[in-house]
């Protein structure tokens, strides 16, 4: 094998990706080659534009054993590029029911987990690699984050404050403290964010991560003017790092429009398979579906799985293709070629393990709102509820957050105005094309009447009503979105008109909102 090893590195390294491959492959065949062979292999069939293949040959090496720690991590982050959470948990499993293998390598696995919401496996793992090696700032960064998504805030606090102790110049432990609402800040902590984003980190990355941090801390001391100037400098350095062209979103949603026209016939039969019934949760981002799905989670026959990208996944398998986000116009182009109940059982397959043997499931990504059309055609048992909100609140909510790989369009007033028209006129298209399919929930209504909405919203799903499903201050489950610090409450109303704090600073999104009608 190690010879065979060698060749494949050798035409992989000279170009010859083809022939690497073949070799790889009948390496693969020929018995249980080393997770390093199927490694290159995948990284041969994406160039060589063989998604499938690449996807396939990824979970086969899900069950092979890595050698060393760059191949665990590299392995783990395959997985995520496929969306293959479930392998990745298993992979975390096998290592939990042994000794520690490597503390690095578990470390930095555990963040991925994390990143797919199994928080207690990420916890286990990190815990035990911490033991091993001691404690240092990645290390309790990471704690932290697993610790907030879990609602430990008080640990999570302290885990940041020490990690802050022994590197205060790590930028996104600063904007990880602030987005606690609870945190107790200081003067001198404010100045030393301060010194830092004019000082070594000024026009880096990292200086978008402490201009939040700024703007977090000095809203909560409700001082407008100095927030806003940390936020506006945190979005021109954020949006520096993008690239993301209105005229992109356009061209995807006016082909999403004219595919799946207003009085088409979408009579489907309902598929056999069995499994959770998914009820999707769309809508902008910072709309309140975070809240939407706690909602439904605190029903006895529903488990929220959190934001899935496995349906976007879906469709990339359908299409043989890779694309970044939720969608793409790729999809459109080759709709007429996707065998849409094959796709919609490849998603059961793949969450089922999320469902914990309960009859329904929430799917809460929000730009899922974008794949209504392909939802209803691939599973037409499930449900979509698109959570509606003021489109002021809306557009500064999303302004005011720093996503990590989501949204490139909310850093820029106009851009963000302009999405949130293309949003509203697609969603608008899918209550005329799509009948029954959709419901739209109000978020002011639903904080206003949570009782009599939260009905309303179980009963288009088929559930019962059930009195705990509003109590969502008792709902424990972890929540690893920019929500996870504010989830905790009891259904309020604070953030009902919440941007009029800002308006004199607004105007431009106040405007460009007027000029497409939204106001």
């Amino acid at each position: 094998m190690n010879n065979e090893w060698r060749r494949v590195q050798t035409l992989f390294a000279s170009g010859d990706v083809a022939e690497a491959a073949r070799v790889a492959e009948k390496a693969v065949r020929n018995g249980p080659a080393p997770l390093a062979v199927h490694l290159l292999l995948i990284a041969a069939y994406l160039k060589l534009d063989r998604y499938r293949d690449a996807a396939r040959t990824a979970a086969h090496a899900a069950k092979r054993p890595p050698a060393q720690p760059g191949e665990l991590i590299e392995l783990a982050k395959r997985l995520l590029y496929f969306n293959l959470s479930g392998a990745l948990v298993d992979v975390a499993k096998r290592l939990l029911a042994g000794p520690v293998w490597h503390v690095g390598a578990e470390a930095d696995l555990a963040a991925l987990v994390s990143m797919v919401g199994e928080q207690t496996i990420a916890s286990a793992l990190l815990d035990r690699a911490a033991r091993v090696a001691g404690i240092n700032g990645a290390v309790l960064y990471n704690r932290s984050q697993m610790r907030l998504y879990r609602g430990q805030m008080a640990e999570a606090e302290a885990d940041l404050r020490q990690a802050l102790k022994l590197e205060p110049g790590v930028a996104k432990s600063h904007w990880a403290l602030s987005k606690l609402p609870k945190a107790s800040i200081s003067d001198a902590d404010i100045a030393a964010i301060q010194a830092l984003a004019k000082g070594p980190l000024r026009d880096s990355p990292d200086e978008a991560f402490l201009q939040y941090a700024l703007f977090n801390h000095l809203d909560r001391r409700d001082r407008v003017d100095e927030a806003w100037t940390a936020l506006a400098r945190a979005c021109e350095v954020k949006r520096r790092s993008l690239s993301y062209d209105t005229g992109n979103s356009r061209v995807l949603f006016e082909a999403l429009i004219a595919r799946f026209p207003v009085g088409a016939d979408l009579a489907l039969a309902l598929p056999t398979t069995t499994g959770p019934t998914p009820i999707f949760v769309v809508g902008m981002h910072r709309s309140g579906t975070t809240l939407l799905e706690r909602i439904l989670g605190n029903h006895s026959e529903v488990t929220e799985a959190g934001e899935l990208y496995d349906f976007p996944a879906q469709l990339r398998w359908a299409i043989g293709r890779h694309f970044n986000g939720p969608s793409d116009i790729a999809v459109v182009e080759a709709y007429d070629s996707i065998d849409f109940p094959a796709l919609g059982q490849r998603y059961l397959d793949q969450v089922r393990w999320r469902a914990n043997g309960k009859p329904f499931l929430v799917d809460k990504l929000p730009s899922n709102f974008i794949n209504a059309g392909y939802l209803q055609r691939a599973l037409p048992q499930a449900k979509i509820l698109h959570m509606r909100r003021n489109a002021m609140d809306t557009c500064f909510s999303n302004l005011k957050e720093l996503f990590s790989n989501a949204c490139a369009y909310s850093y820029d007033q106009d851009e963000l105005a302009d999405y949130f028209s293309l949003y509203r006129r697609l969603t608008a298209h899918w209550q005329q094309a799509l009948p029954g399919y959709v419901l739209d929930v109000s978020y002011e209504e639903l904080t206003a009447d949570p009782e009599g909405q939260a009905r309303r919203i179980l009963a288009f799903c088929g559930l019962d009503w059930q009195p705990g499903c509003i109590d969502v201050g008792s709902n424990t489950r972890a929540v690893n979105t920019a929500s996870s610090a504010q989830v905790r409450e009891p259904i309020h109303r604070r953030n009902v008109e919440a941007w009029r704090r800002y308006a004199p600073h607004l105007t431009r999104l106040q405007a460009r909102l007027a000029e497409n009608g939204l106001i």
